[in-house]
């Protein structure tokens, strides 16, 4: 029968009775193949890392027996690795079993007795004592030997292991269930250094309230109090004070490796973004609000000493009653294991007030930490993930900067870079040397027959040659690519000296056309991208497939890389390596610009990653910005594949596409007629609307930029309008009422110029115009000039004001603006003009407001301030007729009877 038990996932887990935790604890591994993990953070294994299964085999070669489940905790203040089996427990240190790993007392038995493990079987425990003082200390009472004083951040779960194995050991020698006892108790006759219970020296300061709350515990101002339900019980994360409320929450804990690249920029932004614009909402709602500040912040304190790593984001919204205030915090590499993040919200919202709510908020996320702190890390789990290459390019910064770990690749990852600056020192290239850097490391003659052919046939254990090649061109990639010394010589500078861009020493350029690397630099490069035919395999032997020439292993002396990329149909690739080409432009000069394109076409249409569509979207827009090159994309089908993309719920993704589409509509009617013309045109039209109506001003920036290139013609103009772009300009540009905005963001500011700008565009047809003037647009435009200090905004508010004013003589657009004390706004907004586009946009709005002969008096009233600041800015007025025509034109308004 038990023979015959297999084992669910973990979320079934029950201790109803011991043969349904045998049955639930073995269909785990049975069903993986591998350790299974729980939420806590101690655990050595994710179900993804090929690096668990050989930390696996390493353990039970070390144990003699099948290992279940383990990870990394202290007994009796000794770190050992805590094993459990099918019929007892080990402990052993990491010291012992990297000495069994590498075989160092092979030929010495006496000291082989040494790395024996410490061995307990289920039948000689008694008891479990969970101490009261101390949430990491517990104790495994033995029947004829000393207890096992243990230590660990996750003691419950530790525990409910000992426990399940135990009640299978004893249902199997005795077939009864009893359960093992575990009392809470304290633990006489311990020493208590007080590591790990973070609660023994954080104490709260006065004024201060601690909160303990899903594992983290934060200081708030002493007024907040539980929330509680409607029976009466505290609601977990919540607190309140009469007027304010709080919330923490935490996030699952997942893997290190499903962050990339944009993990602080990108995800957490986007994410903070997103948890914002859910806890704003009223009703199911977003109220109008502004957003007084979006920045990373840089935590400050470390009460509990831990050796995570931090990412925080903090977001402030204010809207007419109340100050939202969002704080998501990233903790990375948690220890012991250095492979699993977790995201703690911190969330506020409380009365509008005049001071900087912003340091109450940044003071909580300074203060935030674990409640239990774990002051280790398992080095040697890690180091063998290390030797594995299986890590990404953050966390091999993050091992060798905080831990000191790095692949044990016997300095050829150094020799690999001492080979790279060699190449360029070979033409000359300005301050390259290799007896410069790293002096005790022989310099490289021949990169690939020294440094990468030697590594590419010495895979580590347990790795496949297949998989092991593009690790190791990723890692190399980054040592490269500023992993090693940053400031030094790198992928740039290579590609540089390959566009015949680099200088010699005497500051003169190096030729491309005379180079004697070229050829191994190609190689080189090949290598680190690491193009290969998607779902094959190279052959063995390294050489090409005599019917595909361009299916060859990276960096074979017969490969073309350049060659590989326009050819192949689909194909995989290391993204780090191909962004960096990317964004250097050196894949642009080698192919030309219509290969180039049909490349990027090709590659947005890949499963290369969103970190490499988003440089994708800035290559097209930079191309774009050339009148030949805006032809040739829309010859290959850009713009339509552009658009598709743009329905991406990836903001960074949609933006990149967005800003592309900008410059591809930029001056060109047919690419208009591609994106708003035939069967598809009303849906694109829609399309770019709804994006502009997106809640993240950075969508609204760049689709308000799309908007206003495509309505230069006025036939486009009719369209958006009939399709509703009126409405979402009006209601975007509308500062939210009630709304004290002291000191408008740049990304605000930059959002409101963009908005203006397009209902200048749009405006310039009758009908938009008039539904524009229904919506209050000129009003807005008036509170926008109020508020703003930057001169952009200015230059685009007036020019919108200044078209939208000329609707009608008679009409009730003056009349508004003069209720709103439009001239006096427009007084101060020219004390900030200096550029002659500003001061022409601010000119032609008085001009036209003026017109109304109410306007025309209080401008008159104005007279000196007008006059003064005219006369200042007489020399820029001579720069341009258009200008000066406008300054003459006031100057007789302000002079007329």
């Amino acid at each position: 029968f038990f023979l015959m038990i297999r084992r669910p996932p973990r979320s079934t887990l029950s201790s109803s009775s011991a043969a349904s935790d045998v049955y639930k604890r073995q269909v785990s591994t049975q069903s993986t193949g591998l350790l299974s993990t729980s939420c806590c953070c101690c655990c050595l294994v994710h179900s993804s890392a090929m690096s668990g299964d050989h930390m696996v085999t390493v353990l039970e070669d070390f144990c003699g027996d099948e290992i279940v489940w383990f990870t990394l905790l202290r007994r009796n203040r000794e770190l050992v690795y805590f094993c459990i089996s099918k019929f007892c427990f080990f402990t052993c240190t990491p010291e012992n079993v990297k000495a069994a790993f590498e075989g160092l007392y092979d030929d010495d038995p006496i000291r082989q007795q040494d790395l024996i493990p410490e061995q307990v079987n289920y039948a000689h425990v008694t008891k479990i004592i969970r101490d009261t003082a101390d949430s990491m200390m517990f104790m495994v009472v033995l029947a004829e030997e000393d207890p096992v004083l243990l230590e660990t951040a996750n003691r419950e779960e530790v525990i409910e292991e000992i426990h399940i194995h135990w009640k299978t050991d004893y249902m199997m020698r005795l077939w009864r269930a009893p359960s093992l006892k575990i009392v809470d108790e304290w633990i006489y006759n311990v020493p208590r250094f007080g590591g790990g219970d973070v609660a023994l020296f954080s104490k709260e300061p006065q004024g201060k309230a601690k909160l303990d709350v899903f594992g983290y515990f934060v200081f708030v101002n002493d007024k907040f109090k539980p929330m509680l339900d409607s029976k009466k019980k505290e609601i977990p994360g919540a607190y309140s004070t009469s007027a304010e409320k709080l919330y923490i929450s935490k996030d699952k804990l997942r893997s290190c490796s499903r962050l990339g690249m944009r993990d602080v920029t990108g995800n957490l932004k986007v994410q903070t973004f997103e948890v914002a614009h859910a806890f704003i909402k009223q009703g199911g709602k977003v109220p109008p609000n502004v957003l007084m500040y979006s920045a990373l912040h840089r935590k400050r304190m470390n009460l509990s000493g831990d050796l995570a790593s931090w990412s925080c984001w903090v977001i402030h919204l204010r809207t007419a009653q109340n100050d939202i205030m969002v704080a998501g915090c990233r903790r990375k590499y948690i220890p012991p294991s250095a492979e699993k993040y977790t995201t703690v919200w911190i969330k506020y919202r409380g009365p509008m007030v005049e001071e900087n709510p912003m340091q109450e908020m940044e003071a909580m996320v300074d203060s935030l930490g674990p409640s239990v702190s774990v002051s280790y890390f398992d080095t040697l789990g890690i180091q063998i993930k290390t030797n594995l290459l299986q890590l990404d390019e953050e966390a091999y910064a993050f091992m060798f900067n905080r831990l000191s770990i790095e692949p044990e690749l016997e300095d050829m990852h150094i020799r690999f870079y001492k080979g790279c600056v060699g190449l360029l020192e070979l033409d000359g290239f300005a301050g390259a040397s290799q007896d410069a850097i790293f002096e005790d490391v022989d310099p490289v003659e021949d990169i690939f027959e020294e440094v990468i052919e030697p590594l590419k046939k010495d895979p580590h254990e347990g790795v496949s040659l297949e998989d092991w090649s593009p690790r190791l061109a990723r890692y190399l990639g980054f040592c490269l690519d500023g992993g090693i010394l940053p400031e030094e010589v790198g992928l740039e500078e290579m590609c540089s000296l390959l566009c015949g861009k680099a200088k010699d020493d005497e500051g003169e350029i190096i030729p491309a056309e005379s180079l004697r690397s070229r050829a191994t630099i190609m190689r080189v490069l090949d290598f680190l991208v690491h193009v290969k035919p998607r779902g094959k395999s190279f052959p063995k032997n390294g050489a090409p497939v005599d019917d595909d020439p361009n299916f060859s292993e990276p960096g074979h002396p017969d490969g073309n890389l350049i060659s590989r990329l326009i050819n192949l149909p689909d194909f995989e690739f290391q993204p780090r390596v191909m962004i960096r080409l990317l964004q250097i432009q050196w894949l642009h000069q080698e192919m030309g610009s219509r290969e180039y394109i049909r490349f990027l076409y090709k590659l947005l249409r890949m499963r290369g990653g969103q970190d490499v569509r988003v440089t994708i979207g800035v290559a097209i827009a930079t191309l774009a910005s050339d009148k030949n090159d805006r032809s040739l994309l829309a010859e290959s089908n850009v713009i339509e594949l552009l658009l598709t993309l743009c329905r991406s719920k990836d903001m960074f993704v949609s933006s990149a596409c967005g800003r592309a589409l900008t410059q591809l509509m930029f001056d060109s009617i047919s690419n208009k007629e591609r994106v708003c013309g035939g069967n598809s045109g009303g849906k694109n039209i829609k399309l770019l609307i709804s994006k502009l109506d997106s809640p993240h001003q950075e969508l609204q920036l760049v689709y308000a930029g799309v908007i206003r290139n495509i309505c230069q013609e006025e036939v486009y103009r009719t369209m958006f309008g009939s399709a509703g772009v009126n409405k979402v300009l009006c209601r975007l540009i509308e500062p939210p009422p009630q709304v004290v905005v002291p000191n408008p963001t740049e990304q605000l500011e930059k959002t409101r110029a963009a908005l203006a700008a397009c209902c200048w565009k749009v405006a310039n047809t009758q009908e938009n115009r008039d539904q524009l003037i229904d919506g209050k647009a000129h009003l807005h435009l008036i509170d926008i000039l109020a508020q703003t200090k930057n001169e952009v905004v200015i230059w685009k508010a007036c020019g919108a004001l200044m078209v939208l004013a000329s609707a009608q003589e008679d009409s009730d657009v003056k009349q508004d603006l003069r209720n709103q004390d439009a001239i006096e706004v427009l007084r101060g907004c020219m004390e900030l003009c200096r550029n002659k586009d500003s001061l022409s946009a601010l000119l032609g709005a008085v001009v036209v407001v003026t017109d109304d002969e109410d306007n025309l008096a209080q401008l008159q009233q104005l007279k000196d301030a007008y006059s003064d600041m005219l006369d200042q800015r007489a020399d820029l007025a001579k720069t341009d007729r258009q200008l000066e025509m406008l300054v003459d034109l006031v100057y007789g308004k302000l002079t007329a009877t």
